[in-house]
């Protein structure tokens, strides 16, 4: 059955066998969940390889995707390019999610699972040298150096 015409609740498994952490009320621009996978890509990830303007991302819901095929396209970002090469579930259309859509992960991470208590990298930008990135012991949102390593949790939209 097409997913556009399927009702999911948060907290089920989705289409693609990750766990649905969003429902945005109704189906528009090509999606209306969000489905976060329910483990971390394998390794640590930079942001960024060099500290120079990423620019176009935003942190909005919604926006992840773009941020991470379009502003974050190519191999100087290791984090989107782990996210763009992920293929869970037979589905080759993850990404890293935004600023916001971390938040959101983090507030139904007991649904999805298998979190370690460490930082995220989100799609979002910050600046020229920091990248927005969540705290998943206490949620915190910060900012961390675009060079650092940390976590990748791919999520999809559909």
């Amino acid at each position: 059955m097409y997913a556009k015409w399927v009702v999911y609740a948060v907290g089920v498994t989705g289409p693609a066998g990750g766990k649905i952490f969003y429902d945005k009320g109704s189906y528009s621009a090509g999606w209306r969940y969000l489905e976060a996978w329910t483990a971390d890509e394998s390794g640590t990830y930079q942001w960024k390889t060099s500290y120079t303007t990423t620019g176009g991302t935003s942190t909005a819901i919604g926006t992840g995707y773009a941020n991470t095929y379009t502003a974050m396209a190519g191999t100087a970002h290791p984090a989107a390019e782990r996210a763009r090469n992920a293929t869970w579930g037979g589905y080759s259309d993850w990404f890293l999610p935004s600023r916001d859509e971390l938040n959101l992960m983090y507030g139904q991470k007991g649904v999805i699972g298998g979190f370690a208590s460490v930082n995220y990298w989100s799609s979002s930008e910050y600046d020229i040298i920091p990248a927005w990135i969540q705290n998943f012991a206490n949620g915190g949102q910060y900012y961390y150096n675009k060079d650092d390593d940390l976590r990748v949790r791919v999520v999809r939209a559909f």
